[in-house]
């Protein structure tokens, strides 16, 4: 018996034909036998109506068509050949000799089956894609020395080239062996957009790092831009990370811009604008450099005082020089202070001005009109006159006479007014230490001249005129203790002292003080050979005192004019004189 194609036995049984038993055998052997060749077939009939089963090695089919494996074949089911038998995958429910139920599709091209697709039969029904134990939901497991095991997620509608979860084994850069990705495929490139390195990488990555555009993250979140443009240009795709709403408020940053802008659409283009970018709004001081020495660091405080390379106790506090650059505000606030007209080719140009009712004011060049520094004296300018040795400064007077040299050029000046005025307000720290306290202090130091008639003056007041009254023109006026001589030591007068108090030989007084209370006295010197010293009391009387030559010799005889009663007389009034004359002569009026 064999088995023959249809054409074959068609043609043994033409009519008038007679078969032979030979061809009804390879009649039957061409034929399907539902029991020996373990098919079943059959029909059967519920609520919906007649239905068909068919089965292979199953008997009873729960469905259109059942297939039973047989024993001893690794429950093989199905299985697919090419018409070159060069590819071979089969279906089974057991693909591995260790018993592992499941539902397998294997490629059997090898002579091996191998899983490619595996549903195991747990209760969560994992997926297995390269591997017949997966431990989640859908387990895909490979080899990819040297490169990644992907799973590609691709829209066709989109004519984009998809996206790659890929699990990365990096031969060349050792902290990346075992990283995952999510990688965007452009052709046949592929450009790692996030990347996250796996647990306990080498150093430094220890802490699972993540990098958007940056395949080797250094940071727990470090984000780079793979190309050139990443500066913060209040454009649309510049910067490295955005922070809020493009089309409001947001915070863009880059790897050295920090900027706030404000973004909306005119149209179908959007706009950025600059927005104001507030740092600490619920208060609290702001340190740079804070774990820097404090001469290293900028501070503001939380009350709004800036203190650079020193903690501030002002609203600027600066530990160093500072520099002014130029502006181009016609008309700033007063007190605007640049440094105008530098130019580079011209060594130590330019000039430091402030701002003041209006106008531009120069602080360091005495020729400019209208400047700090004037050449002509206005009121209230200050005239500086350069010199080789000895600089000279004039206040309200354009060639002044002495170093400082003040004249007050008021019109209606108010009623009481000074050229100078110096007010010390100074304290001391400690109350038991014995201080002293000035309001002018005038030194003169160094050899002035070897010639022993020239003067050296501490303070010299000369030429106070202005009144119709010649006593109204007063000289100096000291309200308060006056102390002639050393301000150190025990005594108030300095001992050792020539001229501790002299006074000049002058004129006598015209008018006398006057008869009032508070008139007062006159003190004055006259004299030629002899210097004499003069007081004129309120009334215009004289005292002058200035030692006379010796009396005449003492007659110490007792006095005998028989007369017992005139010689006592005459014995007491001696004895009078001469205690005058002691006490004259103890008060130097007399030799």
């Amino acid at each position: 018996m064999a088995e023959q194609n249809r054409s074959y036995l068609i043609d043994r049984f033409q009519d008038g034909d007679i078969p032979t038993g030979q061809d009804f055998a390879d009649m039957i052997d061409s034929s399907l036998n539902l029991l020996d060749d373990g098919l079943t077939s059959y029909k059967i009939s519920d609520s919906h109506g007649t239905h068909k089963r068919f089965g292979i090695g199953d008997t009873a089919p729960e469905f259109p068509l059942g297939i039973k494996a047989e024993v001893g074949h690794d429950e093989g089911l199905v299985s697919f050949t090419s018409s070159d038998g060069t590819h071979k995958w089969n279906i089974n429910l057991n693909p591995t000799i260790s018993d592992t139920p499941g539902f397998s599709i294997d490629d059997s091209s090898s002579g091996t089956g191998t899983s490619r697709f595996f549903i195991d039969t747990s209760a969560n029904g994992m997926v297995g894609i390269g591997t017949v134990t997966p431990l989640s939901q859908l387990h895909i497991a490979g080899i990819a020395d040297g490169d990644s095991l992907s799973a590609q997620i691709e829209n066709f509608s989109t004519g984009h080239n998809g996206w790659l979860l890929s699990h990365i084994d990096d031969n060349a850069i050792i902290e990346r062996a075992g990283a995952f990705a999510i990688v965007e495929k452009d052709g046949t490139s592929k450009v790692e957009r996030m990347t996250f390195l796996k647990k306990l990488g080498l150093s430094p990555n220890f802490y699972n790092n993540v990098g958007i555009n940056e395949v080797l993250p250094f940071a727990t979140l470090h984000v780079s831009r793979m190309d050139v443009n990443s500066e913060v240009r209040l454009a649309e795709n510049t910067g490295i990370l955005l922070l809020g709403p493009i089309d409001s408020t947001n915070l863009a940053m880059d790897s050295f811009n920090i900027q706030a802008r404000t973004g909306e659409y005119i149209g179908p283009t959007l706009s950025f604008t600059a927005t104001d970018l507030n740092l600490q709004p619920l208060g609290g001081g702001i340190i740079i450099h804070s774990d820097y020495s404090i001469d290293q660091q900028v501070v503001i405080t939380d009350d709004g005082l800036v203190g650079l390379g020193r903690y501030p106790v002002e609203r600027l506090d600066v530990n160093g020089a500072v520099t002014f650059g130029d502006t181009s505000t016609a008309a700033p606030e007063g007190g605007t202070v640049r440094w105008h007209g530098a130019d580079p080719a011209i060594p130590g140009s330019g000039d430091l001005e402030v701002f003041k009712n209006g106008a531009w004011i120069s602080l360091t060049t005495q020729t400019a009109a209208g400047s700090f520094w004037e050449a002509s004296p206005l009121d209230g300018a200050i005239y500086y006159e350069p010199a080789t040795l000895n600089a000279k400064v004039g206040i309200g007077i354009a060639v002044p006479d002495a170093t400082l040299h003040v004249v007050e050029n008021g019109g209606n000046l108010p009623v009481n007014t000074a050229a100078i005025q110096v007010t010390n307000t100074g304290r001391t720290l400690n109350n038991e230490v014995p201080g002293v306290r000035a309001g002018i202090r005038i030194d003169s130091e160094s050899i002035f001249s070897e010639n022993v008639n020239t003067l050296d003056v501490g303070l010299f007041v000369s030429g106070i005129t202005g009144q119709a009254r010649v006593n109204s023109n007063i000289g100096a006026l000291i309200n308060g203790n006056v102390v002639i001589g050393t301000s150190t030591g025990m005594p108030v007068v300095g001992t050792n002292g020539r001229n501790v108090l002299a006074i000049q030989n002058g004129a006598t007084p015209i008018t006398a003080a006057g008869g009032s209370a508070n008139a007062g006295i006159q003190i004055f010197s006259t004299g030629n050979s002899l210097s004499v010293f003069n007081v004129m009391n309120g009334d215009g009387t004289v005292i002058q005192l200035f030692q006379q030559g010796e009396l005449p010799a003492k007659d110490m005889n007792n006095p005998n004019t028989n007369d017992v009663n005139t010689d006592i007389l005459i014995s007491n009034l001696r004895d009078r004189i001469n205690a005058l004359e002691d006490r004259l002569q103890t008060l130097g009026l007399i030799q």
